[in-house]
């Protein structure tokens, strides 16, 4: 589990009693709609919101439908800032095997590159990496507080034209 956070670990959005709440209406909906016990051993957390907006788009109709391409379009954002970090971090553990094979006495059979050099492609890649996981965690955030949004709204037509009192 530590080699998953340190490769795909991304900052946790605070919790508060009303986020727990919220992700318990969704895991609920999402059991509701699926007859699924426990999503949580097939999906991660931002799996969820995806599911969750795939099941809900044809209970909402029009109704959600700004809020559905929105989010969507946040999760590009946010799959793209992940891949991106991934890559600087990639990036990073390849300069760091280098400086090491520049210290072994394998260093003859490969291309030299200045030491220096290594050191600064490391550090700008870990930063590189570490500033974009921060900013693909906003974005998860912002796309859990838009899924969330989808809960508060009728979830099947019938409930849309129904008139309260």
């Amino acid at each position: 589990m530590w080699v998953l956070r340190i490769f795909h670990g991304l900052p946790e959005p605070h919790s508060n009693p009303s986020i727990v709440e919220a992700k318990l209406r969704i895991a609920e909906d999402l059991h509701r709609y699926t007859g699924i016990q426990s999503l949580s051993l097939i999906a991660t957390s931002w799996d969820w919101l995806v599911l969750y907006r795939i099941i809900m788009a044809e209970r909402l109709g029009n109704l959600g439908r700004a809020i559905l391409m929105e989010a969507a379009g946040i999760h590009r954002r946010f799959l793209f800032s992940q891949g991106v970090a991934l890559v600087f971090l990639l990036l990073a553990s390849q300069s760091i095997i280098r400086i090491i094979v520049l210290l072994t006495p394998i260093n003859d059979f490969f291309p030299s590159i200045s030491p220096p050099s290594l050191v600064v492609i490391t550090v700008f890649g870990a930063f590189t990496s570490f500033g974009l996981r921060i900013i693909a965690g906003n974005w998860w955030e912002e796309e859990f507080l838009l899924t969330c949004s989808l809960a508060q709204l009728p979830h099947d037509r019938a409930e849309t034209l129904r008139v309260e009192p």
